[in-house]
């Protein structure tokens, strides 16, 4: 088999041609592209143990990451409010991209967190990220999610706390043992 190169071709396509003659005198035209399949480490969250424990809520991210393509070399999953900056398992996940040179995939970017600077610090780091329902959102889109993401963090609270209020008012007591555990 003999094989040659051929350049005048590479700057109409994104590969490397090469042409194969064998030893029958067949021809055989070879691209060899540089592209790889990207990899990638899976980061999943929920904030409480109910969520993690139904599965419900890692089900669904779990599919989205599955769905993403890629290689997917390790996976974390962290029980969490969104709220603290302060999560080992989301610390675990960046360092090992940083290790693999990989990309942190998220299923969503509330997942990831709900603050605006949080996502803007994580965006100005060394490790690149990806939400798997929008891979394709640049800096400036991923900012405005975030701001949008923060303020339904604010309205969840607020709603949780008028309703809280209201219960107290009808006399329901808040908190304390309830005669079982979940």
């Amino acid at each position: 088999t003999v094989v040659f190169d051929l350049p005048f071709l590479r700057d109409r396509i994104d590969a490397a041609p090469l042409l194969l003659v064998t030893s029958n005198s067949t021809f055989v035209v070879l691209l060899v592209t540089g592209s790889v399949m990207p990899s990638f480490i899976a980061y999943l969250r929920v904030s409480t143990d109910k969520q993690g424990e139904s599965g419900l809520g890692l089900d669904a991210q779990q599919a989205a990451v599955a769905r993403f393509g890629g290689t997917v070399l390790d996976s974390f999953v962290e029980i969490e409010s969104g709220r603290k900056s302060d999560r080992p398992r989301l610390a675990d996940a960046l360092q090992r991209c940083r290790e693999t040179g990989a990309t942190l995939l998220i299923a969503k970017l509330d997942r990831l967190a709900r603050n605006v600077r949080f996502i803007a610090t994580l965006m100005e780091s060394d490790v690149r990220f990806v939400a798997c329902d929008m891979p394709t959102a640049d800096p400036f889109r991923l900012h405005i999610e975030a701001a949008v993401a923060e303020e339904e963090a604010r309205r969840i609270s607020q709603r949780t706390k008028a309703a809280l209020a209201a219960a107290k008012a009808k006399g329901t007591k808040l908190g304390g043992f309830k005669g079982h555990y979940i």
